[in-house]
């Protein structure tokens, strides 16, 4: 006999359901809501860093961020304004950023981008046969040896 839909069906739990289940835990329901919808309006303006920090709070005015690593930290930094801007248009009144490495912070690797096929390392073995000596050479000598 074989399972009916109903119990081939996992039932995972959200972790906001959750929350909202438990009284005590409801009152961070709101919150947990809120630092989440500023961390979507920031994928856009931090790109591939945004899976490298979260929004921790805002406290007089100022975002705390914690963040993966140094790196990341250093990079966020620099694109303050940006990132500020991006808050005051989802309505946080935010004059400047806390930024904080976490050691214990979870670090995605960045995607590694695959190595060019054969054809691909011809033509461009053929281009550089064909330009003359000097500087744009020199480059696309130095790609195809690192593409090995």
């Amino acid at each position: 006999m074989l399972p009916s839909a109903a119990m081939m069906k996992p039932s995972f739990t959200r972790p906001h359901d959750c929350l909202a289940a438990e009284r005590k835990l409801a009152v961070l329901l709101p919150e947990a809501r809120h630092l989440r919808a500023l961390e979507q309006q920031l994928a856009p303006v931090l790109g591939g860093l945004a899976t490298q920090y979260r929004v921790g709070r805002v406290v007089a005015g100022q975002v705390h961020i914690e963040c993966a690593n140094g790196a990341v930290a250093a990079r966020l930094r620099s694109l303050t304004r940006r990132i500020l801007d991006a808050l005051a248009r989802a309505g946080v009144d935010a004059d400047g950023l806390k930024i904080r490495v976490r050691a214990d912070a979870e670090y995605t690797p960045p995607p590694r981008k695959p190595e060019m096929g054969a054809a691909g390392r011809r033509a461009w073995s053929e281009l550089e046969k064909s330009l003359p000596a000097g500087g744009l050479r020199d480059a696309v000598d130095r790609l195809l040896k690192h593409q090995g």
